[in-house]
């Protein structure tokens, strides 16, 4: 075909051999993260909660608050005169 492109393959050697040092750094941080992530035992536990309200959402001043006003209060309550 016509349409055969070359790759100069050489070019994209000659740069990595140049530059080793990064390739070098990148390397040694996979092997430290490696090191790091197999010394861990496993045995750590995560856990978390949370507390989920299912009444009436509360505005920052501790009235109730609607769908309506929602994007009002919020904005006041942002805004630079609100936070002064």
């Amino acid at each position: 075909m016509a349409d055969d492109i070359e790759i100069p393959v050489g070019v994209y050697v000659g740069r990595v051999i140049r530059r080793w040092w990064i390739v070098l750094a990148c390397a040694l941080i996979a092997a430290a993260i490696a090191l790091i992530a197999g010394r861990s035992d496993g045995k750590q536990v995560w856990s978390a909660k949370t507390l989920v309200s299912l009444g009436a959402p509360f505005s920052f001043n501790g009235g109730a608050i609607t769908l309506a006003n929602a994007f009002e209060e919020i904005c006041r309550y942002y805004s630079p005169a609100g936070l002064a």
